[in-house]
């Protein structure tokens, strides 16, 4: 009963409702058979155009066929400017693709008969080529500048070009763009040799080479091969800015201001609004001397061996005491030697500064006022012994990536701190003092093969003399499986990473610690520890041409020695001697190094350096 009350007709709005009702249901299910053909009629549409198209291309129909594609493109751009696409819009433009498709692969088929010889196209291909109207025309004439771009670089024969223009330049739709085109083909060949020259240096990455080069045959030229080489220095711009300013922040930040600077000067003159740059070059600018000095005379030259880290260890009165103590400098005798240094007006150079590209005698240059100095840290393999006796252990890199000393201080306890060698202290007074260093430069890290590199035991070679050694002096030997040293080499090449990009260089001291200028040593001895360098510790340092002549036992220049060395790469050769000297030959430098150590504090005049008697450490003997 409820029911049917619920269900009875009470009022006015209920008896007008339903027709309502019936009368919308009615219309919603026409638009939906109307939407229903409108996509049917539109899905046969793209479909029945697309056999039309394939049958046409079959019975070689081409131009209905073009006609067929030419109303699918037009239904494509009246969707797209339409903005809804419409129904089956996907349907039509993935119609289209396949249809310039097919057309772009019979055309590249084509294409590659006519480079194989003069053979003449078969009436059905000429009648495809001009019956496809602007559609082949366009990409028979793109293809053909591509192949005299191919003349230019190299990638394409004269004869095939010729043979293409013969066979294809002749096509209705094709021979008045190409016309000019052909006419050119003598000019673009002529230029061939300059445009791959500037492609070569672009793929060395050499931008400002490779845009000079482009530059000038554009304005030697005209045409295509004008056109061609803009885009090609546009493509060289567009390649060269983010890994160019990079390389400029790189240099910043390991304090390489000046060739910052030089090189953030020219990347200015291609890209004068660019805001990142102009902020780097500015950044530059404030960190360099407004004008440079060139320096005249010989070069100083400064070396130090491991540093003693705890001196009352080292100074016990032990058998390796006073060896010790005459041969090397504490830490807190260091830091006096590098004060005295900057007092003095010294800068830290690059020693490559001293020869040019070519190999000749170079200005020196540095800021107003200043001295170029160039020090170096001799034989950072870390005896085994050593440690025992105040010395680090070895290298590492702390939490922070900075190349640190490991060490056992007083109580027997390891440690590892940055400013327990002398690579990390010049690095820490460098970041309070950064005119103490020219152009970011640091010093140089001399290494034999002998023991270890670094502290490092990275072969079986090494593993034997430190084993050698270790029985000496009374120490247990050691022992070590390969995996161990794959780890030491990986950490060997960790620390020379870091070393190399903070501006540290790396020099041999020979293999074996040779006494290169004794009369014991045969030029075949020589050369064979120097192969024995280069294999073992160059492989994982990298190769150098800097030859630290151990205890400054040095060959003269036409020694047959130094000549197979110069043969070998070398180019910077170091004794020693109590004063600056330095010799030029064409291709190389010899100079003679101060070394400073406990010794040399008590019986040298290092008063140019620093003063050697308040620096003296109160531990010392």
């Amino acid at each position: 009963m409820r029911r049917e009350l619920y269900l009875e007709d009470n009022g006015v709005g209920g008896s007008a409702f339903r027709p309502v009702l019936a009368i919308v249901m009615a219309l919603v299910l026409v638009a939906s058979v109307a939407f229903g053909l409108y996509v049917k009629l539109h899905r046969e549409t793209v479909l029945d155009a697309q056999q039309r198209f394939d049958l046409a291309m079959v019975d070689a129909r081409y131009p209905d066929a073009l006609e067929v594609l030419r109303d699918v493109q037009a239904h494509v751009a009246d969707q797209g400017a339409e903005g809804s696409g419409g129904p089956d819009a996907e349907l039509f433009r993935e119609t289209l693709d396949q249809m310039e498709r097919s057309v772009e692969e019979r055309v590249q088929s084509i294409f590659l008969q006519p480079a194989k010889g003069r053979e003449p196209l078969s009436p059905d291909d000429r009648n495809f080529l001009e019956g496809m109207g602007e559609l082949t025309g366009m990409l028979v004439s793109g293809r053909l500048r591509e192949m005299c771009a191919g003349l230019l670089t190299g990638t394409e024969t004269r004869e095939a070009v010729d043979n293409a223009f013969l066979v294809l330049g002749t096509l209705s739709n094709v021979s008045q763009p190409t016309r000019a085109l052909k006419q050119e083909l003598d000019t673009i060949e002529s230029h061939a040799e300059a445009v791959q020259a500037a492609e070569s240096t672009l793929a060395e990455a050499r931008y400002f080479e490779t845009l000079d080069q482009f530059e000038w045959i554009a304005s030697e030229s005209t045409g295509f091969v004008q056109s061609y080489v803009l885009g090609r220095a546009q493509a060289c711009k567009d390649e060269m800015l983010a890994p160019l300013s990079e390389r400029a922040s790189t240099m910043l930040r390991a304090g390489r201001f000046y060739s910052a600077r030089d090189l953030l000067e020219r990347l200015r003159g291609v890209f004068p609004e660019n805001k990142e740059v102009s902020k780097l070059f500015a950044t530059a600018v404030s960190n360099t001397a407004e004008t440079l000095e060139v320096h005249f005379g010989p070069v100083e030259h400064i070396s130090v061996k491991p540093l003693i880290v705890t001196p009352a260890r080292a100074f016990d009165n032990d058998a390796n005491a006073a060896a010790i103590a005459q041969g090397m400098m504490t830490t807190s005798e260091f830091r006096a030697l590098l004060s005295g240094l900057y007092e003095r007006g010294y800068v830290l150079i690059d020693i490559d500064t001293l020869l040019d590209a070519e190999g000749q005698l170079a200005s020196i240059l540095v800021p107003p006022g200043k001295k170029p100095l160039l020090f170096t840290m001799e034989t950072a393999n870390y005896y085994a012994h050593r440690a025992a006796n105040g010395l680090c252990s070895n290298l590492v890199l702390d939490g922070d990536g900075n190349v640190s000393g490991q060490y056992l201080d007083e109580k027997g306890v390891q440690r590892v701190d940055r400013e327990a060698e002398a690579i990390g202290i010049l690095e820490r007074f460098v970041e309070d003092h950064p005119d103490f260093s020219f152009d970011g430069a640091k010093g140089i890290v001399s290494l034999t093969g002998y023991e270890s590199i670094y502290g490092y035991v990275c072969n079986s070679d090494q593993l034997t003399s430190r084993n050698e050694n270790n029985a000496e002096s009374g120490l247990a030997p050691q022992q070590m499986g390969e995996a161990q040293m794959a780890e030491n080499r990986e950490a060997v090449k960790a620390i020379t990473e870091r070393l190399v990009s903070s501006g540290w260089r790396i020099a041999s001291s020979t293999y074996a610690f040779l006494q290169a200028g004794s009369d014991d040593t045969t030029r075949e001895a020589l050369e064979a520890d120097t192969i024995r360098w280069e294999e073992q510790v160059g492989s994982l340092v990298g190769q150098t041409d800097i030859l630290m002549y151990p205890n400054g036992s040095f060959l003269n220049g036409d020694d047959p020695r130094c000549v197979m060395l110069r043969e070998r790469g070398f180019r910077y050769f170091a004794g020693l001697g109590p004063q600056a000297y330095v010799y030029y030959r064409e291709n190389y430098v010899y100079m003679d190094k101060t070394a400073i150590n406990g010794y040399a504090m008590e019986q040298a005049d290092l008063s140019r350096f620093f003063d050697a008697r308040t620096a003296r450490d109160a531990l010392r003997p």
